[in-house]
């Protein structure tokens, strides 16, 4: 059984359950007959004797009454019966009998002459009678004539003649099974096939991408309600999930080896000149090592960005949920970050008390963590021509004005609001859909100072908890990051 394949399985299971199920079936026939043979008879001549009843009518005349054609008229004591000529006297075997109450014959059909006379009349009743050899099947009906008195109508059947035709029709389903079988099994094979032959496809295609790689096969079953189809369904979707999860690897390693590329080519620069130049001074010593540390400390952040990114977008690191106070965690959050940036950013806080969500309190702190780094990176701004013209050769070079950052947390119906606002140089409207892809940097010229992957992790930890991420903003006018969440129920 196990080198079948499932079609022949299925095949087979279905010719041994139909044989079974035939044969408990002819073998139940077989030995209930008796009881059907018997209430086949009951209900055969009790039809017929039913109707005879209607049929006898008698007379008080004593002159012989004039000649009908649709009757027949029979001397009875002193008067006459008439008989309608629809009287059935013998159909399909059964014999149908008028008899007198001491039970002699008066008209039609008497099947057992022989013990008619010692078998006692019985109103409404089946009896079985041995006439010599044969048995009989023995069917009574009291009829009560005012001028005739009791009369009786006796239907007789042969057993063994009706047992016969019962056998005939047994041995003739008998020769029928084997055929009835295979045609069964035909239909059932083809029916199999045809419901099985997505598997099939399946199977051929699983082949094709094992040894050719190829992750666009479909199986293209249209729609259907059955389990087939749905499987057909699901292989259909795990094809394109492969094929994006293995797309997506693609653009993810080549994005890795492009921003590794340029921090790398900067060390290895360095290294090679600082080697070459034996003349080096302790100063110029000193700004290769700093540049080669800020370039290394460049990709140890991105390399810890890109495992988080990873461990996020595919569940490698079990994130467990509980019940985290927002308006708290925010709180916090901002205070430590007011702390580090000191004079780079200015805050304004608008928090509304107690906001719970259902989610992971380290992830959102990374998540508001990112948005607010973003926030001063892209919110500090350059002194204009103006006031660098204002300032005083002793003041040294200019500095880039603070971020003014504003952090609103509030709830909104069935939301959570999470908005982080900076007044810094905006973002122009071509840049908007791709602002949170991997690596993508709106101003090139500030891709030292992050990894690239700040707000793409900001995105993955909001679809995470159920949520999502959309941004407002102008060139010039700055930028407005709202995190939806939902609430805690």
């Amino acid at each position: 059984m196990k080198h079948l394949t499932i079609r022949t399985k299925v095949t087979l299971w279905f010719i041994v359950i139909l044989t079974v199920i035939v044969g408990l079936s002819y073998a139940l026939f077989w030995f209930t007959s008796e009881s059907v043979m018997r209430n086949m008879v009951l209900n055969d001549l009790q039809n017929t004797v039913d109707y005879n009843l209607d049929q006898v009518v008698s007379t008080q005349t004593r002159k012989a009454p004039k000649k009908d054609p649709d009757s027949r008229f029979i001397r009875y004591r002193d008067g006459y019966l008439k008989i309608d000529k629809d009287f059935i006297d013998l159909v399909d075997g059964a014999g149908i009998g008028l008899f007198g109450k001491d039970g002699k014959l008066l008209y039609g059909e008497d099947l057992i002459p022989d013990v008619s006379g010692t078998t006692p009349f019985r109103n409404h009743e089946l009896q079985t009678v041995r006439s010599g050899p044969d048995v009989f099947f023995v069917y009574d009906r009291k009829l009560k004539l005012d001028d005739a008195g009791v009369l009786w109508l006796r239907g007789s059947v042969d057993r063994g003649q009706r047992q016969e035709e019962i056998s005939q029709v047994f041995h003739f389903a008998l020769l029928l099974l084997p055929f009835l079988i295979l045609l069964a099994s035909a239909g059932g094979y083809l029916i199999t096939k045809r419901s099985l032959k997505p598997i099939g496809r399946m199977v051929e295609a699983a082949g094709s991408i094992s040894s050719g790689s190829d992750l666009k096969l479909r199986l293209d079953m249209g729609e259907g309600a059955d389990e087939v189809h749905q499987l057909a369904g699901s292989f259909d979707g795990m094809m394109q999930r492969l094929e994006e999860a293995f797309e997506a690897e693609k653009q993810f390693t080549s994005d890795v080896s492009h921003e590794l590329r340029t921090p790398m080519a900067t060390i290895m620069a360095q290294c090679e000149l600082a080697l070459e130049d034996r003349d080096l001074t302790r100063e110029e010593a000193r700004d290769a090592l700093e540049l080669i540390q800020r370039q290394g400390s460049r990709m140890n952040d991105m390399i810890s960005d890109m495992l988080t990114y990873t461990r996020i977008d595919r569940g490698h690191e079990r994130y467990p949920f509980e019940t985290v106070d927002l308006s708290l965690l925010v709180r916090e959050v901002c205070g430590e970050f007011a702390a580090v940036q000191g004079e780079k950013a200015e805050m304004d806080l608008e928090i509304r008390p107690e906001i719970r969500v259902h989610g992971n309190d380290l992830l959102l702190r990374r998540l508001l963590n990112n948005l607010l780094e973003n926030a001063v990176r892209y919110g500090r701004t350059e002194p204009t021509a103006s006031e660098k013209a204002g300032q005083a050769p002793a003041e040294g070079p200019s500095v880039p004005a603070p971020a003014q950052i504003r952090v609103l947390l509030e709830r909104t119906g069935d939301k959570v609001l999470l908005t982080v606002g900076d007044r810094g140089m905006g973002i122009s409207e071509e840049h908007l859909e791709r602002i949170f892809d991997r690596f993508y940097q709106v101003d090139p010229s500030r891709s030292s100072e992050g990894s690239g992957l700040g707000l793409a992790i900001v995105k993955e930890i909001a679809l995470i908890h159920g949520g999502g991420i959309s941004v407002e903003s102008s060139p010039g006018q700055g930028s407005a990051f709202t995190v939806t969440l939902p609430p805690l129920a």
